[in-house]
C-alpha cells in the first residue's frame, strides 16, 4: 500500500486536528514498526532553547516556529549525503 492511498486521511487529519500522525506498516505482530529490509535512520540535531511564554503571541509563535524549521533543514542537510540524498533539499510546507 503506498502513501499516496492515504492521501485523504492525511488532509482528513489536517482539517480536524492541524496536523498528521506519521504512519507505519509494519509486520503484522507490530504494525508501528518498519518493514524488514527497510532502513530506518534516525539523526539527532541541536537543542533547541526556548523561552517559557505564558501567553505567546501570534508573532512569538511564528518566530519560534521558523527556528524550529530552520533547525529541521540543517539536519537533513548535515545528514542527507550519508544516506544517499545529496541532491535533494528540503521542502518544508
Amino acid at each position: 500500500r503506498s502513501a499516496a492511498s492515504l492521501r485523504g486521511v492525511n488532509e482528513f487529519l489536517v482539517s480536524r486536528f492541524g496536523f498528521v500522525l506519521p504512519i507505519f506498516c509494519g509486520r503484522w505482530w507490530c504494525p508501528l514498526l518498519p518493514r524488514a529490509g527497510v532502513p530506518l535512520n534516525t539523526v539527532v540535531g541541536g537543542v533547541l532553547q526556548l523561552p517559557k511564554i505564558e501567553n505567546p503571541t501570534a508573532e512569538e509563535v511564528a518566530k519560534y516556529h521558523q527556528l524550529y524549521m530552520d533547525e529541521l533543514v540543517a539536519v537533513f542537510d548535515t545528514y542527507k549525503e550519508r544516506f544517499g540524498y545529496g541532491d535533494r533539499k528540503l521542502n518544508l510546507l
